[in-house]
């Protein structure tokens, strides 16, 4: 499996000024998810739900759409499209079932493309 590794030298300062939108959000939905695991995640259309506080999900799509062009071009491919974005947020015991995107030409490996804190 080839993978695609580079450091983003804006996700510190963006997990800084987000971590509490993000600690605030895991009290409230700790097992919030569109799978069936045990993860809180939120994604850029949730804010329907009632006292959701939204991290700066357009400063992420403008911050991924500049080095989309490079990772598009390092899997040799031709068009691409951003989707919708979310973070998934664990704590101890929480987890992600192993799973693969269907009908992708390829997969960014959760492990390599990281942005958080150790």
């Amino acid at each position: 499996m080839i993978y695609y590794k580079r450091n983003l030298d804006w996700s510190q300062k963006f997990v800084d000024n987000n971590i509490d939108i993000i600690e605030e959000n895991y009290k409230k939905f700790p097992t919030k998810n569109r799978w069936n695991c045990n993860v809180h995640t939120m994604h850029d259309d949730d804010d329907h739900y009632e006292d959701v506080l939204t991290i700066d999900f357009a400063y992420l799509r403008q911050e991924y759409e500049k080095i989309a062009p490079d990772i598009a071009r390092f899997f040799g491919m031709k068009e691409y499209h951003l989707s919708d974005i979310w973070y998934n947020y664990y704590k101890e015991g929480q987890y992600q079932e192993p799973h693969l995107h269907q009908n992708l030409l390829w997969q960014i490996d959760p492990d390599l493309v990281q942005v958080g804190t150790e």
